[in-house]
């Protein structure tokens, strides 16, 4: 897999200006709570049009900013296995907090020696496998339509297993990225706009490829 394409392909599209400002502005507003769920959505469906574009070989990749409603309907499925995949990290995360507020040092110093033996380590490993899964599921929900397809958790453990070289190559490239992404914030301003324009173009093409 090409990393290096992955982030600098939008610039070969002569519309690349508009198409990642607006980029930008929809990935800053999913901090606006509660739009924020409704522009992910949208930022997950136009990363589902980019996906598809790479893998069926259209020029440029990027669609146009025209089909919001298209994009949310694709991307509401998307969002609620993130969200599904993910709840399990989040209850860990907020049981931390929840424990570190109390004001009991033996409790939180046993939770933290849990926390950092055995819980830390397994967390990473099911974040791991849980973005494995999606990137299948989302190929798979790219080809059939269906959001069905996060969640047929045997065929999709099948198909990591049947392709693990390329799962494998497909992680090490989207952890490449978002670390070259995340150095673009010691640029001010014009650095965390890029950032935020590329993270989701980026790790679109990579999963059509």
């Amino acid at each position: 897999m090409d990393f290096i394409r992955a982030i600098t392909y939008p610039f070969s599209d002569v519309e690349w200006p508009g198409k990642l400002l607006i980029t930008a502005l929809l990935t800053f507003s999913i901090v606006l709570f509660p739009l924020g769920f409704l522009t992910l959505a949208i930022l997950l469906g136009y990363s589902m049009a980019i996906c598809g574009n790479v893998m069926r070989g259209v020029r440029p990749p990027m669609p146009r900013w025209t089909h919001y409603s298209e994009w949310l309907s694709d991307g509401v499925p998307v969002l609620v296995a993130l969200f599904i995949y993910y709840l399990p990290v989040l209850l860990i995360i907020a049981t931390a907090f929840t424990i570190s507020s109390i004001n009991n040092a033996i409790l939180t110093g046993l939770f933290s020696l849990v926390l950092a033996c055995c819980l830390f380590p397994l967390t990473i490993a099911y974040g791991l496998l849980a973005w494995a899964l999606l990137a299948r599921g989302f190929i798979r929900y790219q080809a059939t339509g269906q959001g069905s397809s996060f969640f047929q958790i045997g065929r999709l453990w099948g198909e990591i297993t049947a392709y693990s070289s390329e799962t494998i190559q497909w992680l090490v490239s989207a952890l490449a990225v978002n670390i070259l992404l995340s150095f673009l914030v010691i640029i001010p301003c014009l650095g965390w706009v890029a950032m935020l324009a590329l993270a989701i173009p980026s790790q679109a093409h990579l999963l059509g490829q």
